[in-house]
């Protein structure tokens, strides 16, 4: 099989078509970071609001060691990096969930 040196991965053979797929995955993720960073002055104020950002980073760098842990722990039991990639969309879609359950009553009727 011949390989293309000028695209990375699994990419690089000629039969692949999943590049078009992460890019609009990595498209669809990164544009909700400017939205999802306003939550928490948004609903909290002062020494809340930092302890808000503080908590989220603190859950951020934790998912950051246990996602790639819990990956790989279920591809040596199933073989597969299927279901690590499914346990990670899931928890994906409970933080969105979360993410509009906590703001879906905490913002102020505003009028015209």
């Amino acid at each position: 099989m011949k390989r293309y040196p000028h695209v990375p991965g699994e990419c690089a053979t000629p039969n692949s078509n999943h590049f078009p797929d992460g890019t609009f995955a990595a498209i669809g993720i990164y544009s909700a970071l400017p939205i999802f960073w306003t939550l928490p002055t948004a609903i909290l104020r002062g020494t809340a609001a930092a302890s808000g950002i503080a908590l989220i980073n603190s859950l951020g760098n934790l998912s950051g060691y246990l996602g790639p842990s819990m990956v790989g722990y279920l591809k040596d039991q199933t073989g597969s990096f299927q279901l690590g990639l499914i346990m990670l969309g899931g928890f994906l879609g409970m933080a969105g969930l979360l993410a509009f359950a906590a703001t879906r009553n905490s913002f102020p009727e505003r009028s015209l």
